[in-house]
Order: structure tokens, then sequence, then C-alpha cells
């Protein structure tokens, strides 16, 4: 399977897609006003920013469905229900209601790093996801095991009503196992970022971000600042364009975004530019079936210090070529999938569970599978990129969306060799 195979496939897919599009013209409801029920924390406001309609409006099926999409993608509702409601002055009010989870986690954590189960972190963490009912998050904790840390986050998405400002600030303390030699780092850092949303789809950020690394006496000729400690601030851009029905797992939408760095500013730290881009494009083939494909590039220029090299084998992977780790300046990854929805996404609730009820309400199940094939590449030297170079893997998955996971994934995968495994992972491929 290669690049020219990918694109055949997707021609195919935005072929049938245009022929959709030519379907007779949906029938319209008239709605006059909107009203609110079931947000017991949740501001009103919140909601209604995310409803790309001026009221009154004629409103198709298919801008209902974006409107529960939307909301959804707040992470904030376990359950969203909509119905028309007469009132009594003869207007028509489109009724949203929602059933809110529950917003504060004081819970312990355990959690995989770099996508291996060997890999583990435990701790404890403080996390308000909708700290002042505003969709602000605030999280306080830490963790021990692979990589303990410290951390201490909070992000506002929409700041001002009109001004759309977006601010992020977090301050971390890491112990991380480098991924070439072994020996850990120990990273001191703080972050600053600020941006606005341009339109619902479209928004910007610039983030400062100052970082101690402290490396081992022994390892200390890795460092730029001839010591055992480097600097390393760096000032970042990153544009976002996102039309995708929902996040959680996108069936239809599109997602462009690029982030390009400027890492250090003096001799004694390391400079670097590192440019970032992920293309993602979701086409429903039909009610149950959605292509979906993946562009992942990160380019650099400059010399990489060993606390910043880029991989293929960690975060990001090659399903087929899974434990596979490689390293360069620059890499590429293609992803293509194929997916089936088998069960649809239906709710069910637990009866007779007085106490915590609200954890045995609006529990849902799903099933999906789907084909899928990724391709990846690293290089250091133009000469490098070619096909031949590529690692590719195929395979098939299955999906279950079960209550308090987002999503379990169980892959089956080859690679171009012959060689199989199996993986099991939580969340959407991409």
């Amino acid at each position: 399977m290669n690049l020219r195979l990918y694109t055949i496939i997707i021609l195919l897919g935005i072929l049938h897609t245009g022929l959709w599009a030519q379907a007779p013209t949906e029938q319209t409801i008239h709605v006059d006003t909107l009203m609110v029920f079931g947000n017991k924390k949740t501001r009103d406001e919140v909601i209604l920013r995310e409803i790309p309609f001026q009221f009154p409006a004629n409103l198709t099926s298919e801008d209902l469905q974006l409107i529960q999409n939307r909301l959804y993608n707040l992470f904030l509702f376990r359950r969203l229900q909509m119905a028309l409601q007469p009132l009594e002055d003869g207007r028509q009010a489109l009724l949203i209601i929602v059933d809110e989870l529950w917003y504060i986690y004081p819970v312990p954590l355990l959690f995989t790093n770099d996508r291996e189960w060997d890999k583990l972190s435990y701790g404890f963490v403080l996390t308000h996801y909708n700290f002042r009912g505003r969709h602000e998050r605030l999280t306080v904790g830490g963790w021990l095991g692979y990589d303990p840390g410290f951390i201490l986050d909070y992000r506002n998405p929409w700041l001002g009503k009109q001004a759309r400002l977006i601010l992020e600030m977090e301050f971390f303390l890491r112990r991380i196992a480098n991924k070439i030699e072994p020996f850990d780092e120990h990273h001191l850092g703080a972050r600053l970022a600020i941006g606005r949303k341009f339109t619902l789809n479209f928004s910007g950020k610039l983030a400062f971000e100052w970082r101690r690394i402290r490396l081992p006496a022994e390892a200390a000729h890795y460092s730029f600042s001839g010591t055992d400690r480097d600097l390393a601030p760096q000032v970042s851009l990153e544009l976002r364009y996102d039309t995708r029905d929902l996040y959680e797992f996108p069936s239809k939408g599109t997602l462009l975004n690029v982030v390009l760095t400027r890492n250090g500013f003096t001799r004694r730290q390391a400079n670097f530019w590192r440019l970032e881009t992920d293309t993602r494009l979701y086409l429903p083939l039909n009610s149950r079936i959605t292509l979906a494909a993946r562009n992942f590039g990160q380019f650099n220029r400059g010399q990489l210090p060993i606390y910043d090299r880029i991989f293929i084998g960690y975060a990001e992977r090659i399903r087929g070529y899974f434990n596979r780790v490689m390293s360069a300046e620059n890499l590429l990854l293609h992803n293509l999938e194929i997916r089936f929805n088998l069960l649809p996404i239906h709710y069910f609730s637990v009866q007779n569970q007085k106490l915590l009820s609200s954890f045995a309400e609006n529990l849902r199940f799903g099933i999906g599978v789907s084909l899928f094939v990724d391709s990846g590449i690293v290089w250091d030297r133009a000469s490098q990129l070619a096909l031949k170079r590529y690692f590719t893997g195929y395979g098939v998955g299955l999906h279950f969306f079960l209550p308090y996971v987002q999503l379990l994934r169980l892959n089956y995968a080859r690679n171009d060799r012959g060689a199989a495994e199996w993986i099991i992972e939580g969340g959407v491929a991409f």
C-alpha cells in the first residue's frame, strides 16, 4: 500500500460525497428561540455561544445535528437531547436538554506513557473541567512511576463574550527518561499561551515556554550550555481550522493544524526551527461508513538537542511496527481508515441505584470496526526521502464505546514484512 493508492481511495471518497451533495434540498423547521434545561453548573452562555445560528431561523436536520455535535465537543455533557416546543404566544422554541457530567475529579491517576502498557504512571490529580461553570479547566496534581512529575494548569477556551480570547497557563516539573541514552532528564518549566477564536472553527495562539533541563553529570557533554543545565526558551505560533463533527470519533469534517516554533535565542542554547503539520479529512460514504485520512509531519532546521529529538515509535506509531522506534530530524506519517458503525451508540441506565445515581444513568455502549493502513518515514537528508524507505502496516480494528471510557480499540495489524501483532489502546487513532 503506497501514497498513490491512498490518493485513489480518497478521490473515490470525494466523488462519492460529491454525488451525495446533489440530493434534494431538505425541508426546514422554523425556530424562534432557544431554551436550555438541565445545566445546573454550566452557564447558559457557554452553551449558546457554540450555536452558529441567529434566531429566528429555519433549520434543517443537518443543522440540528451540527448543534448537537458542537455541544458534545465541549466534553461537559453525558447526554444531550433536543425537542421542539410550541409557546403560548405562537412562537416555536428549540429545547436543549443536557445531562451534565461530574466535573470535579479528585481521583487517583493510572496512565500509560508513549502508548506502552509497561510504562505506567500513578498518582493523584484534582481536575475541575467546568471551573466557575464557564468551561474553564483547572488541574493540579502529581504522579510517580514512569516519568514522574507535577503540574499546575489553567485553560480558558473563551475569555470575553465578544473578544473570544484563549488563555492557557501551565507550570510543570518532570523527570523524563531519555529515549536515546540510559539517563533521566529533569525538566522545570512554565508556559503561557494567548490566542483568539476568529470564528467558531478557526483559531490562533501565540505561546511562550521556558524550560530548564538538568542532565546527570555523566551526560553533561550533551548540553549546549557547557554545564549540566540547559535553558530552552521557545516561542510558537499555532493556527487551527477544525470542522470535525465529533472530536471524540469524527465521521465528517476537516482538521488543519500548523505549529511553527522557534527554540533557543543565544549561542548557549539549542537553536532550531520546527514546523509541525497535522491534516485530517473525514468523508462520510453513507450513514454508517466513514473514510478517514491523516497526514502528519514534523520538520526541523538546526541542531536538535538530545532532549528534543523526534520519533516514530512513541507518541506517534505505525500499527504493524508498533514497537519499532525510529528517530531522525524529520518525519512523515500517513494514516488511512475505513470505519464501519456496527452498533450505533445507545444509552442505558442501571435502575435502583440510589447511591451515586448520576454515575448509573445515561451510560453508553456502541461497537464499530475499521480497516486501516499506516505508513511512515524518518529522514535527515533529502536523499533519504524515498518510497522504498517507508514502513507500512495494515489491519483491522474493533472499537468499543463504553461507560466512563471515550473509546477502547483492539487492533490486529500486519506489516509489509509479514509480521503480525495485537494492539490494545484507548481513544480514536486520529
